[in-house]
């Protein structure tokens, strides 16, 4: 019995526990060593074994990379491999029943390091991975998987050479020691690198600066006006990512609003900055597969890997996404599925995207409407670019034409280059042009700065019969609409009413508000929509168009 009550001292100082007679002890473990009526009792709570961390950690991290989260899989994988100090239970000499769960135990660490292994290489750490799995492979040579493992990563990493050396190495290997030939796994695997690796995703483009880029105007006055939104943004793409989305109606200077915020970022994002526009003048889209061609293409991607097929594309462009920082400056995004075809989990680049209508994905962190412009700042703005004497000369024609641009910067820009184009006009002089019955916005389009141009591609994107009906709503001679009044202009009901009109504010072509003094007082009216003025008329003359083309086809 003497004996007995040294081993549990001993055991209790090992443990760390504090010894009480006849007591319940603990330590700081949860480890408990209880004193029973005919002896003693070891209660260890599953976390401080471990093995149960072990275990517990690797399910966790094949449910991670299961769900599509690689690098955090991999990682929650690596903590529970970090765990190991050497051979399962090395520290006690095991009889049969721990024999067998020493074996499950080593198993379960060789399923472990290999499933962490695969993850890396789905996320094309094959350069990384060369090291590592070339200890691996040489203290299991007869191990398939890690040899294939290790001949991936070679070829991968551009040494296509070698990797066909691991292969005979595996081979002799297997044939010396097993007196067997590789499965048909590795030798299919050989057969692809000899074949110039199809299907194998090559060698992954390398880090380089992205060649389609755009850059903002640094002296753009526009943007001083909008100088701390644009430090606000820009921080927000640099610490939040993987997603910024910058709405707002035609003409309101989003897209060069996106390019400034690019070009403040430009030097953290090492791997480049790429600008694609997704919605051409004619109404076109690129679809998400197109969409991910061009931003391999940008970046270095070789024609093989552009060309293949959809899933395949989609791989190749997730390994590059995971493993590279670059800003892709997106203009014109039309639909969640450009978004989600780039926005991919684990991604470390950063998506700034553009677009005409509100748009949801839970990888946007912030949403940026552009707003317009008030009468000062549109002064200051035709200042800057006219210069304040002119301005001065002519300020009753300034408040003009101010109020003719209804705070689009667009349309003040526009404004600003015909003046410069015409410095013998005075500043009312074009205001009356525009502003006159007669009058057309094609005075406020001055090569690419076209505020008529800016809201047909917001027209582009809507149905016929949408746009047809909006057409109806533009010539009528009413200044806010509910959705009561459109269902009599369009002689359709008020559900249907209110889907085209909440349609047309997701669209950034009409405008949404509390009910104003404009409105009739009528009960159980929640909204009133309206027309900015300069966006009515560029629908109006759209439209009319349109009309004057289809009637001489």
């Amino acid at each position: 019995m003497t004996t007995l009550q040294t081993y549990i001292y001993q055991l209790r100082k090992l443990l760390g526990l504090d010894a009480r007679a006849q007591n319940d002890t603990g330590g700081q473990s949860g480890v408990t060593l209880s004193t029973q009526p005919r002896g003693y009792v070891l209660t260890v709570p599953p976390d401080a074994l471990d093995w149960y961390r072990f275990e517990s950690l690797v399910a966790r991290g094949h449910q991670e990379i299961e769900a599509g989260a690689i690098a955090a899989g991999a990682a929650t994988i690596q903590a529970g491999l970090d765990i190991w100090r050497g051979q399962a239970l090395g520290d006690v000499r095991p009889g049969p029943v721990l024999n067998a769960e020493t074996v499950r135990l080593e198993e379960l660490r060789k399923w472990a390091l290999e499933r962490r292994l695969d993850a890396e290489l789905q996320l094309g750490r094959h350069n990384e991975l060369v090291g590592e799995l070339s200890v691996i492979a040489a203290k299991q040579p007869t191990h398939e998987g890690f040899q294939a493992k290790l001949m991936l990563a070679l070829y991968r990493a551009g040494r296509r050479m070698d990797a066909l050396e691991v292969y005979q190495r595996a081979r002799t290997a297997l044939a010396a020691e097993l007196g067997l030939e590789p499965s048909g796994e590795l030798r299919q695997l050989h057969r692809a690198i000899l074949a110039g690796g199809p299907g194998l995703g090559g060698p992954p483009p390398g880090p380089r600066r992205a060649a389609v880029t755009t850059r903002g105007s640094s002296d753009d006055p526009g943007m001083t006006l909008r100088h701390n939104e644009l430090l606000s943004v820009a921080d927000t793409v640099v610490s939040q990512g993987p997603g910024v989305l910058v709405v707002g109606c035609p003409g309101s200077g989003k897209t060069t609003f996106a390019r400034h915020v690019a070009d403040r970022v430009r030097d953290k994002f090492p791997h480049g900055d790429v600008y694609v526009r997704l919605l051409a003048d004619g109404g076109s889209t690129v679809g998400p597969d197109e969409l991910l061609a061009t931003l391999l293409n940008a970046v270095g991607a070789d024609n093989g890997e552009i060309s293949a097929t959809s899933a395949e594309r989609r791989e190749t462009f997730r390994r590059w996404v995971t493993t590279h920082k670059a800003l892709f400056v997106l203009d014109d995004v039309v639909s969640a599925d450009q978004l989600r075809a780039v926005l991919v989990p684990d991604s470390t680049c950063v998506v700034l995207a553009v677009s005409r209508r509100r748009i949801y994905h839970s990888a946007i962190r912030r949403t940026v409407e552009m707003r317009s412009i008030d009468e000062k700042e549109a002064r200051q703005l035709l200042a800057a670019h006219l210069g304040e004497r002119r301005i001065a000369l002519d300020t009753d024609g300034v408040t003009r034409l101010v109020e003719v641009c209804g705070g689009s910067p667009l349309a003040l820009r526009a404004a600003a280059a015909k003046l410069q184009l015409r410095p013998h006009w005075p500043v009312g002089h074009l205001a009356d042009r525009i502003g006159n019955g007669g009058g057309s916005l094609d005075e406020l389009a001055v090569d690419d700065l076209n505020i008529r141009a800016s809201v047909e591609r917001n027209l582009a994107m809507l149905p016929s019969h949408s746009r047809g009906q909006l057409g109806e709503l533009a010539v009528a001679d009413v200044c806010a609409f509910t959705t009561r009044i459109v269902a009599d202009l369009l002689g359709v009901d008020e559900s249907a009413a209110e889907n085209l009109l909440e349609e047309l504010v997701e669209l950034q072509l009409v405008e949404v508000g509390p009910p104003s003094g404009d409105l009739p007082a009528v009960a159980g009216i929640a909204f009133e929509y309206r027309f900015s003025p300069l966006v009515r008329r560029a629908i109006a003359e759209a439209e009319s168009a349109l009309v004057g083309h289809r009637c001489s086809a």
